[in-house]
């Protein structure tokens, strides 16, 4: 018999809670964070498992499938305005130069 099923569940344990995701909305809201590719959306996750202690490196590493599912999440829960469109960022690189 099989004693152990847990090979049988979905996946990998999710990274952050869903209060977790919602402290994070929160945070964009408050500091008025502007996300403008997956690597933004990265660096907040990693700044969330930071708050939860996690510091083991091998934890700290997302997938790309991660992170775009974390940032469409997060896009769900925001309105348009937190986040740039590519034209935008070429106008603010453009400026900055």
């Amino acid at each position: 018999p099989i004693t152990n099923d847990d090979w049988r569940g979905m996946g990998c344990p999710s990274v952050l809670s869903a209060k977790e995701i919602d402290e994070v909305i929160e945070r964009i809201k408050r500091e008025d964070i502007r996300l403008t590719n997956d690597d933004d959306v990265r660096q907040l996750i990693l700044d969330a498992l930071r708050v939860k202690g996690i510091t083991d490196e091998s934890k700290m590493k997302l997938s790309a499938t991660t992170v775009k599912n974390y940032g469409a999440i997060f896009k769900s829960k925001l309105s348009a305005v937190y986040w740039k469109s590519d034209s935008e960022v070429q106008k603010q690189n453009v400026t900055m130069v």
